[in-house]
């Protein structure tokens, strides 16, 4: 076995130093595969295009200019936050929020991957990534770079969670295409002198300086993301892979696409919830029904019962299990008022338990749910 890399004869690409493509796990030591490269390469034009880096650009640009065109922008708060768009509304498309993630919302970890807090920001971006994702395309294909660059965001967003920073962005995913084209020149070329290196090069750098020198820019997720391409520009490159390595990364990458579609579509399924201020205002009219129970918990005041069913008139659904001792509550404030205004006291007494047990269960689904809110514990 050579210790260079070299080009698989079934698909072209560059293997690495092994027998067995990680690609399209040929085995480059059969005749067999040798003459069908052959056959293949016979009038073989160039690469027909860049899906999976136009793609990924295509979905950032549609979600970015949907969140300008849904809630608008906001006053620039420093960093790449320029033309900003409504933080409720890139939270609700699945802003890395650490409370909400603890609460349930493991989506929230996949689709900041596909989100941004400003127009720098998405121009940047897609700029890095129009580069670098053609190239690393172009050289180990659509499916492994598509590997690269959703094992770089996720992962960096992973490393943000346990760092407790929040935010959105594809700059960790970006990161992981500069990090793998650096590593793979290097151990490709044994130096750093090809242009895409010396391009990679610097781009390391003014970004590390970017960082330091630039507020509210998530460096752990950078870093992360970084390192993760570098080591699968290591693996793809070096390793000598079996045929069933080869399967394995071909099976992750169809997962991490599973798994991201799966993403968007529980992202699309939270859009049914209510809203942080639609919880809010549902936590002051279960305040205003609590106010309604008098003596104890023994009767309803019939007046103060209006003003709380006047408030949850213009509530809706809140979703996730919130809906049973909301539902109980708005019934038994009417019941309440109905019962008290006729002087039916067992009426009016198992009123005032509903008001009282249904609040109380409200408030333990709130403290359970309110980071996928937006929200934290202590509303009132």
């Amino acid at each position: 076995m050579s210790g260079r890399p070299k080009m698989c004869p079934s698909c072209g690409k560059l293997m690495g130093v092994g027998d067995v493509c990680p690609y399209c796990g040929a085995d480059a030591r059969k005749v067999g595969t040798k003459l069908a490269g052959a056959a293949r390469g016979i009038g073989r034009g160039a690469q027909s295009g860049n899906p999976v880096t136009i793609a990924l650009i295509g979905v950032n640009v549609f979600l970015f200019a949907l969140t300008v065109a849904v809630g608008g922008v906001k006053p620039a708060e420093g960093g790449l936050d320029v033309l900003s768009p409504s933080t409720e509304v890139v939270f609700r498309l699945g802003l890395q929020y650490n409370p909400a993630i603890m609460a349930g919302d493991w989506w929230r970890i996949i689709m900041p991957i596909f989100l941004h807090l400003g127009v720098l920001h998405i121009l940047f971006n897609s700029m890095v990534l129009w580069t670098a994702g053609r190239v690393v395309e172009h050289e180990i294909g659509s499916r492994l770079m598509f590997m690269v660059y959703m094992l770089a965001g996720i992962i960096g967003f992973v490393a943000s969670y346990f760092a407790d920073i929040g935010g959105a962005g594809a700059s960790g995913a970006v990161s992981g295409l500069i990090g793998f084209l650096l590593v793979r020149r290097w151990l490709v070329d044994g130096n750093l002198r090809h242009p895409v290196a010396s391009w990679a090069l610097q781009l390391t750098v003014y970004t590390a300086i970017f960082g330091l020198v630039v507020s509210r820019v998530n460096n752990v997720a950078h870093l992360a993301g970084y390192l993760v391409g570098a080591g699968l520009a290591a693996l793809l490159t070096k390793v000598k892979l079996s045929k069933r390595g080869a399967v394995g990364l071909m099976l992750l990458t169809t997962g991490l696409g599973v798994l991201t579609v799966a993403a968007f579509v529980a992202m699309g399924l939270s859009l049914g919830r209510a809203s942080g201020d639609e919880i809010i205002q549902i936590d002051r009219c279960m305040t205003l029904s609590r106010v309604a129970v008098t003596e104890g918990g023994r009767s309803v005041d019939p007046d103060a019962a209006e003003r709380a069913a006047d408030c949850f008139k213009g509530t809706g659904s809140v979703g996730l299990g919130g809906d049973e001792p909301l539902d109980r509550v708005r019934a038994a404030v009417v019941a309440g008022k109905d019962a008290a205004e006729r002087g039916e006291l067992s009426v009016e007494q198992r009123a005032a338990a509903d008001i009282i047990g249904g609040a109380e269960d409200f408030d333990a689904w709130l403290r359970a749910n309110s980071g996928r809110y937006g929200l934290r514990v202590g509303l009132r």
